[in-house]
């Protein structure tokens, strides 16, 4: 069976639930830091039979993860590393090689510098020079 690690789970789970589908042998391990989050996406991934090969969780991808060394062949970072301070980021890539398998695949979702600029004018920006953190505030507070 592969093993799937996917941090930051996708609003409402849907992307771990198109994983399981495509992939009907794999464990997907799906994180957040949001506990709201989470248990908004468990609610609407309890409605597939996929979600019987899901555990969601919270766990901070920046501190040491619960897992053996080389536990996952893939890993999808959804829109999450670039919240990282620098610290931050290296720490989670560390963790994130840590467990994963040597052929494994490591699979990053993040915004492009474009994206920001179009975003600015829909958020508030507050960019951290000091930790290299961008913070934005927008329709969700």
């Amino acid at each position: 069976m592969e093993k799937i690690l996917s941090i930051g789970i996708s609003t409402g789970g849907f992307a771990e639930i198109c994983m399981a589908k495509k992939c009907p042998n794999a464990k997907i391990i799906a994180t957040t830091i949001d506990k709201k989050g989470l248990k908004f996406s468990v609610e609407k991934m309890s409605k597939f039979q996929e979600f019987d090969r899901i555990e969601a969780k919270i766990e901070d991808v920046s501190k040491p993860m619960e897992y053996s060394d080389n536990t996952f062949d893939y890993v999808y970072a959804r829109l999450v590393l670039h919240y990282l301070n620098k610290q931050q980021l290296n720490d989670a890539l560390k963790e994130i090689y840590r467990v994963l398998k040597p052929n494994g695949k490591f699979f990053i979702v993040a915004r492009n510098n474009k994206e920001w600029e179009i975003s600015k004018k829909e958020f508030v920006l507050e960019y951290d020079e000091e930790t290299n953190m961008t913070t934005y505030y927008g329709q969700w507070g």
